[in-house]
């Protein structure tokens, strides 16, 4: 080793059930990362033989909790690189007032391998949260913006989302990689920011297969007789403005 294996906190905040690993080596070296959380020992990182700088993240770990890490690396010859101490850390509790969460049915053997990813809005925040096939919370996503909708993973491995200033896209570390707007109302959005010239954004977001991005949108209708009543069908008609929705289909440069 030219740096020892060591762990750190992610730096991100709004992620803090994340840990990085760093370490460098003399030569170029394959590395398979354990991780024991006393229950069981899982891989959880391996990576090719095409470096010897690594930042490896540790996901999927439950809140209060002490694990252990441990390593098999090795160089392109299959020689070991010989690390014989674990790595320990422990994770902090759930922050106050984070909505409590219970599995009422769990029949692991009945399911898809993988997490639940799902949002949790509420008056003054919005998470995104995955949790294991116990229920338990392993990863958590504290989003500045309210109205956090939909989100899906796509090709790159990153989440994708809309809430209510438009649609973003993040790491799993949860770094801000991408933002779109809806320019026509939202008008004070960061200049990170790729305007997208609709009213808003509403419900799914889905990756295409040349990478663009379709969802809903909405725009204003102008009727000229429009009925002014949803119960009376004898009530006159009159001009109106009617919100109606569009399918748009974009890119990652708001085209």
């Amino acid at each position: 080793f030219t740096v020892l294996p060591s762990i750190r906190k992610n730096p991100n905040p709004s992620v803090p059930l994340a840990f990085i690993v760093d370490f460098a080596t003399t030569r170029p070296v394959r590395v398979q990362m354990y991780l024991d959380d006393g229950r069981a020992t899982r891989l959880v990182a391996e990576t090719g033989f095409d470096s010897s700088q690594f930042s490896l993240p540790v996901l999927g770990v439950r809140p209060d909790t002490t694990y252990k890490l441990r390593f098999d690396i090795r160089d392109a010859l299959s020689i070991p690189v010989p690390f014989p101490n674990e790595l320990e850390f422990r994770t902090d509790p759930l922050p106050a007032g984070f909505p409590s969460i219970a599995a009422t049915v769990s029949e692991p053997t009945l399911m898809e391998p993988g997490v639940t990813l799902f949002n949790l809005t509420q008056l003054s925040t919005s998470l995104m949260v995955a949790v294991n096939e116990r229920g338990e919370v392993i990863w958590f996503y504290r989003h500045s913006v309210s109205g956090l909708t939909d989100i899906k993973r796509i090709s790159n491995g990153h989440l994708v989302f809309t809430d209510s200033q438009g649609a973003a896209e993040i790491d799993i570390l949860g770094n801000l990689q991408r933002r779109w707007n809806s320019a026509n109302i939202d008008r004070n959005a960061s200049a990170f920011a790729t305007p997208l010239f609709i009213d808003n954004l509403h419900h799914e977001i889905f990756e295409t297969t040349r990478g663009t991005f379709l969802t809903l949108a909405t725009e204003v209708r102008q009727f000229p007789d429009y009925p002014t009543s949803e119960t009376n069908p004898d009530a006159p008609m009159a001009p109106a403005n009617v919100v109606g929705d569009t399918i748009i289909d974009f890119d990652r440069d708001g085209r």
